[in-house]
């Protein structure tokens, strides 16, 4: 799907909503000053992702996350993301830059701690591991859920 351009146009589904206002009249996407219980208050944005080359040692979900974070890097915000965006590496790279990281991740992921592969645990039960300021948590809930974060501690 490559039209030519050195990099690619993406609208972002991003939208900032405000659950606070009054009202139980539905959102009319045609209507934009209808103010109903979710009306964005802050409009997508239209961002480009560089060359695809540059994902080879990254990926597209950390180029995403790191260009969507960066006006709000070293202001101490968290950010919380899924297993496809997660890697020890933006993780890391976002605490450098000031900003807080909270995911899932899939526990094969480049980085991650090798026992969790084969770890087995039983319901309840969690390991967890350190690497600096981040935290990999492996937790048997109803399955296994792998959590990566740059916030608090096992205690």
């Amino acid at each position: 799907m490559d039209d030519g351009d050195s990099g690619s146009e993406y609208e972002s589904d991003i939208h900032i909503l405000d659950s606070e206002s009054e009202g139980d009249e539905e959102l009319d996407e045609g209507i934009p000053m209808n103010r109903g219980p979710w009306f964005p208050v802050l409009d997508p944005w239209t961002f480009s992702l560089p060359e695809p080359n540059f994902h080879e040692q990254t990926g597209p979900g950390y180029q995403v996350v790191t260009e969507l974070m960066r006006p709000h890097f070293n202001k101490e915000h968290h950010v919380t993301v899924d297993s496809f965006f997660t890697s020890p590496k933006l993780v890391h790279d976002l605490k450098d830059k000031g900003t807080f990281c909270t995911g899932t991740v899939i526990k094969t992921r480049r980085g991650m701690p090798k026992s969790y592969r084969t770890a087995k645990l039983q319901k309840g039960d969690m390991t967890v591991k350190y690497q600096g300021q981040l935290m990999a948590v492996l937790w048997a809930v109803r399955r296994l859920v792998t959590i990566l974060t740059t916030t608090g501690s096992a205690r």
